[in-house]
């Protein structure tokens, strides 16, 4: 991909990539925009960044956040089909520098960022406290899903039911 880039240095080309990153580890798709930019360069700061790049056009389909990231808003269109017809806007947030889980949700509408699997555990952990309604099975339950959520890596959707819990544990220590 990168070394297409690299031997084209004609001015004026258009290159259509149509997800050049899928086979690239998380580490080389966060810098395939940087890469992009470095081998078309023909001038560098101080710091060895590219200062001016070939006058070139590189057109990239993606589902990786990682390149979006490195793009401004206004190079970046996402496509939705409604009603059998095809549609593109930018998004509606500045893409250059925001977050893996910002993006996940602005651009492919993921609301989690966590995997399904992983995320319906928890979810029905959450809802095993939630249907109870005794103090004593409450509390019980509490020190089950905790202990239970030592199993679980570190993520925000984790994070959210501690935090739920001791939500609970406040409630059940001021009712007695």
């Amino acid at each position: 991909v990168i070394g297409s880039v690299l031997m084209m240095e004609q001015e004026g080309c258009l290159f259509l990539m149509d997800e050049p990153d899928t086979h690239f580890n998380p580490v080389w798709r966060a810098k395939m925009i940087e890469m992009l930019n470095y081998v078309t360069a023909f001038n560098f700061d101080s710091k060895g960044k590219p200062e001016a790049v070939r006058n070139q056009e590189i057109i990239i389909t993606t589902h990786s956040p990682f390149v979006i990231s490195d793009s401004m808003r206004e190079d970046v269109y996402k496509f939705d089909k409604v009603n059998g017809e095809v549609l593109y806007v930018n998004p509606k947030i500045e893409t250059y520098g925001a977050s893996v889980s910002l993006l996940l949700q602005e651009i492919f509408d993921r609301r989690i960022s966590i995997s399904d699997l992983s995320n319906s555990d928890i979810d029905d952990l959450r809802d095993a406290i939630n249907v109870l309604k005794s103090p004593e099975a409450r509390k019980a339950k509490i020190e089950e899903i905790k202990a239970r959520l030592v199993s679980f890596g570190e993520s925000l959707v984790k994070f959210d039911l501690y935090s739920l819990l001791r939500q609970i544990e406040k409630e059940l220590g001021s009712n007695t």
